[in-house]
């Protein structure tokens, strides 16, 4: 069985309907689409495309989307992968995020931001490539210096691509473990028969990023003991804690994830709902009780982690590009 699910894909008119900056989160989104219409209208999106000024591209069981940002390009197939699809993970969730997005996920029935599935078939990524290279693309929409562009892939082309995944390694997901948590709950609440609204990416075309997380609200017992931990002798420059007036360094292993690190061995993995700060944020440590600074983890140490079938905290790593928020929309249901 193929690993793509038949679908049909919404893509706005106007630029206007889609946020000129990304990241924006599905949420946030259409909250502000529901100040002009109701829910209901909303949610009837899959039957009446034409909303808010949306169209239909033919039903197909992939596209190939491009996101040009200078001479930066990231190139995949926008697809809808199949509950059977092997995925691999490396993330665990906060049940509380979960719970949200799956209440957002059945009220509004639409996948409006498709998570990131990393792959690493080489011939694949030669094939699309040279594919985009020959053909003219059948959607552009430019938001603010970044280009987004649409193939829509026949039949037989399709066939050619489901070959080269259908017969490889097990995808893996790289951005958007809480969306997938939340559509798994939601479509088994529901019993939605579609599958999952993913970017298919070679890894080379990511970057894992470096980012800081924020933790709001420990108890202050935790506080003190991290404020009584000795300074390391050599200051790592993967790790640092910076709350009020006072700074923590120390080192962390080579071999390990900073953020396993953090949780086993500082917070004694006490689960707390942390937020994070991309690279291009400005986070106020005011705001939090404690700011960790992260480096970008190797794709050879995600994968691993993902096979071994182990999981590393929530918001471990930090993908970059970021995909926007209702440029492309997928009904369920």
């Amino acid at each position: 069985m193929s690993s793509f699910a038949p679908f049909s894909l919404l893509y706005p008119q106007q630029e206007t309907l889609v946020p000129k900056h990304s990241p924006v989160n599905g949420p946030a989104l259409f909250n502000r689409l529901l100040s002009t219409t109701s829910r209901q209208t909303l949610g009837q999106l899959g039957a009446s495309p034409h909303v808010f000024g949306y169209t239909q591209m033919p039903l197909r069981e992939g596209y190939l989307y491009q996101i040009q940002q200078g001479t930066t390009s990231t190139l995949g197939v926008l697809c809808q992968l199949n509950n059977a699809t092997p995925l691999t993970t490396h993330e665990e969730t906060l049940e509380r995020r979960v719970d949200y997005f799956a209440h957002y996920l059945q009220e509004v029935r639409l996948q409006a931001e498709p998570v990131v599935v990393m792959h690493d078939h080489e011939e694949a990524h030669q094939f699309f490539q040279t594919w985009v290279q020959q053909r003219p693309p059948d959607c552009i929409r430019v938001l603010g210096d970044t280009h987004h562009r649409l193939w829509a892939l026949d039949e037989a082309t399709m066939q050619n691509v489901s070959a080269f995944f259908d017969s490889s390694t097990p995808l893996h997901l790289a951005d958007g473990h809480h969306r997938y948590a939340s559509f798994k709950k939601a479509q088994q609440q529901q019993q939605w028969r579609g599958g999952l609204f993913s970017f298919l990416v070679h890894h080379s075309d990511l970057t894992c990023a470096s980012f800081d997380w924020g933790l709001p609200h420990l108890p202050e017992k935790t506080l003190a003991a991290l404020r009584q931990r000795p300074q390391s002798k050599a200051v790592a420059p993967n790790i640092s804690f910076r709350g009020d007036e006072w700074t923590l360094a120390f080192d962390c292993p080579n071999d390990q994830n900073p953020a396993r690190y953090i949780t086993e061995n500082l917070l004694d993995n006490q689960a707390t709902d942390w937020e994070y700060f991309p690279p291009d944020a400005a986070a106020d440590p005011r705001a939090v009780d404690v700011m960790i600074s992260f480096r970008p983890l190797r794709y050879e140490e995600i994968t691993a982690t993902a096979l071994a079938g182990e999981v590393l905290p929530p918001k471990s790593t930090y993908f970059t590009p970021k995909l926007p928020c209702g440029l492309f929309l997928l009904p369920m249901g």
